[in-house]
């Protein structure tokens, strides 16, 4: 018997929502019966579109269509709820790793049709940097780190950094349109690597609200020789119409 084994034994892993155990708790911190609940939950969508997966009901993307899409394709494993806004919540601030393990449930056959592409290297979404005094308290572990291993076990390529956060402030709270502006001006290239990238890469990120990080960087990518950049999401946003209409306006 494995450590693991033993440690699944003597310290059983309950649900993070209902307290129950079960094997599927033991593996991901969610049991088997608040994960069908979840399942039944999403809602499915008959036409999205193929480059950012926004659900669309006429011919034309809102989404880009109202602006410039830098990256090729957008891949999810899930759509945001408010049960999912809780997990994610929960790895961030009360440092649950197991959730990490559920939120990457079925990344094997959403990324099977890239497994084909030549990955010159995957990128996280950089964050904010914490302040010295703050440093003391930074989380154990990231939201995307579990994902990160499992992704380069699918698709092997190596973590690369090339891009980092030179703005303090933090998108949430932000409307619609200042999403994007406040991106446009929240990123850069390191010295190192201006000029210097080639091939295809891989953007990971937790959550797609609006997609405003993302393309920045994805733009910020291809100006620096990046052939193509695609992005994985673990949780998406969707049926954002209402912002890009109101966006299209306000111009």
């Amino acid at each position: 018997m494995g450590i693991a084994s033993l440690l699944d034994y003597f310290l059983p892993s309950n649900c993070e929502f209902c307290g129950r155990h079960d094997f599927f708790s033991s593996k991901t911190g969610i049991c088997r019966r608040c994960h069908r609940k979840e399942n039944s939950s999403q809602k499915n969508f008959d036409v999205l579109c193929k480059i950012c997966k926004e659900p669309k009901d006429e011919e034309e993307c809102l989404y880009c269509s109202s602006r410039n899409v830098f990256f090729e394709e957008l891949r999810f494993l899930r759509s945001r709820s408010p049960f999912l806004a809780k997990v994610i919540n929960r790895i961030k601030f009360k440092s649950a790793y197991l959730l990490s393990v559920y939120l990457c449930l079925g990344m094997k056959r959403e990324l099977s049709s890239w497994k084909e592409i030549p990955f010159s290297g995957i990128l996280l979404l950089p964050s904010t940097k914490s302040k010295w005094y703050r440093r003391q308290n930074d989380r154990p572990f990231g939201s995307c780190d579990f994902a990160l291993k499992r992704i380069q076990k699918i698709l092997p390529c190596s973590l690369v950094e090339p891009i980092e956060k030179i703005s303090q402030e933090k998108q949430a709270g932000k409307n619609f349109a200042d999403r994007f502006i406040h991106a446009r001006l929240a990123f850069r290239i390191k010295e190192r690597y201006k000029e210097k990238l080639h091939g295809n890469y891989l953007l990971l990120d937790d959550v797609f609200t609006t997609g405003a990080s993302a393309n920045e960087i994805s733009r910020i990518l291809l100006e620096n020789g990046a052939v193509s950049v695609r992005v994985l999401t673990l949780i998406r946003t969707e049926g954002k119409q209402e912002g890009f209409k109101k966006d299209i306006a306000d111009v």
